[in-house]
């Protein structure tokens, strides 16, 4: 099969797959010809708000102050307690404050919802619930370090969804995902030991017993989140194993509408994972410590020629900008497809690409070179003349939006969905 056929097939298969989970926060079809939203344009890249559960879903209550066995409205429970009476269809409030996590974070174990009646994990409306690990400072890595999760939604999980919670400082990854079809949406996600967001489907290493293709799981998705300074710079890993959002393996994972920043290894890394999906993020400043490799976007992971992991990455419609080192790598990774993205003054490569890395409709600006390699189609470089934006400021909601009018309008992170860059 042609890299243009799988590129085509997989598109098909995320849109079936994920059409009903979007519809059911926010009335959009995944991959619909018209933009989820007002206007003629489509989605602009970066996170959307996210609209609470409505209060009248709730079926369990956690108070940081929370007691006694009701876990009701009127009565909540501590946090732990709620987490043990978790069933399909239950939605857990979280009352507003702090709620420490310590030596052990909260695991799902392989608890499974259903399309029809996801398990929702949820700050309390028009509140806001931060769950808090003991790594605050330098000095909190002295001695034995513990290594827990916030939440760690377990392998054989499913439809299982944390929405509107921040989660800090914790001994492990913020949030790890080993299940299939579980969403992480509306959170902030900073100053963790290990990476912001982490996703693990399966065995990665091709010489292991335990390794299978497909991956057994996968299917998840990463939406409308900040993630943040998430950091191993005092681990003996020295900054190069906490991404904003990792896919250390899996099948058809998801990564969309992120603010992905400072954190110390890279933005978003797909590593050995398969057919995963990055769009419309904002990624930037990534890269520190000694070790911190510092790419925005990281496509792949596998150097071995027959690599039957780290395959098919698509990446679409995400700004770049100012990290340590390359704006989007595909790393080894096999038939990657790099389209209507912009990178902006990162330190080293704008875009690099392998022999079959297709690099389509993209925009680059003030790298160390703009691009290397992989399959080059109508990208700014390859046109006359340099792209002027509507603004270099970004807080600005035109940052780094082609001017009007100019050749290189429908390229880059703004382009208009066409076929190249369609999701």
């Amino acid at each position: 099969m042609t890299s243009e056929l799988r590129y085509t097939s997989v598109k098909l298969v995320w849109r079936v797959s994920f059409t009903i989970l979007a519809f059911f926060f926010t009335g959009c079809r995944v991959g619909s010809e018209e933009p989820c939203g007002n206007g003629p344009e489509p989605p602009r890249p970066g996170p959307r708000p996210v609209a609470a559960t409505p209060l009248e879903r709730g079926t369990l209550f956690a108070a940081p102050d929370g007691s006694g066995e009701t876990c009701s409205r009127e009565a909540p429970c501590d946090l732990r307690t709620a987490f043990a009476k978790l069933e399909p269809g239950s939605v857990l409030f979280l009352r507003g404050g702090v709620y420490p996590i310590r030596e052990t974070g909260l695991h799902t174990g392989p608890l499974k919802g259903a399309p029809e009646k996801p398990i929702i994990i949820e700050s309390y409306p028009g509140e806001w619930a931060v769950l808090e690990g003991e790594y605050q400072s330098a000095e909190d890595y002295q001695g034995e370090h513990r290594y827990y999760y916030g939440i760690r939604i377990d392998a054989g999980a499913e439809y299982i969804y944390v929405r509107r919670l921040e989660v800090r400082y914790m001994g492990n990854a913020g949030i790890g995902i080993g299940g299939s079809h579980n969403l992480v949406e509306g959170c902030e996600l900073h100053h963790n030991t290990y990476s912001g967001v982490e996703i693990y489907g399966g065995e990665w290493r091709e010489d292991s017993p335990g390794f299978v293709l497909s991956y057994p799981e996968g299917e998840n998705l990463v939406r409308d989140n900040v993630i943040h300074d998430n950091a191993d710079i005092y681990m003996s890993t020295l900054g190069d194993s906490a991404d904003g959002v990792s896919i250390v393996s899996g099948r058809g994972n998801r990564v969309e509408h992120n603010r992905v920043y400072g954190n110390s290894d890279d933005g978003i890394d797909t590593w050995r994972s398969n057919d995963s999906y990055v769009a419309y993020n904002l990624v930037y400043e990534n890269g520190r410590g000694e070790r911190g490799n510092g790419n925005g976007v990281k496509a792949g992971g596998n150097p071995d020629t027959e690599a039957k992991t780290g395959l098919r990455a698509v990446v679409v419609h995400n700004l770049a900008w100012e990290n340590r080192a390359r704006g989007f790598d595909y790393n080894a990774g096999k038939d990657v497809t790099f389209a209507c993205n912009t990178a902006y003054r990162n330190a080293t490569y704008g875009f690099l690409g392998g022999d079959d890395t297709r690099v389509l409709r993209n925009i680059a600006v003030g790298n160390n070179p703009d691009a290397s390699g992989g399959l080059q189609e109508e990208n700014s470089w390859q046109k006359e003349g340099t792209p002027r934006f509507l603004s270099t400021d970004p807080n600005s909601p035109d940052f780094l939006r082609p001017v009007p009018g100019d050749p290189f309008e429908n390229l880059g992170a703004y382009a208009l969905s066409q076929e190249d860059c369609n999701d």
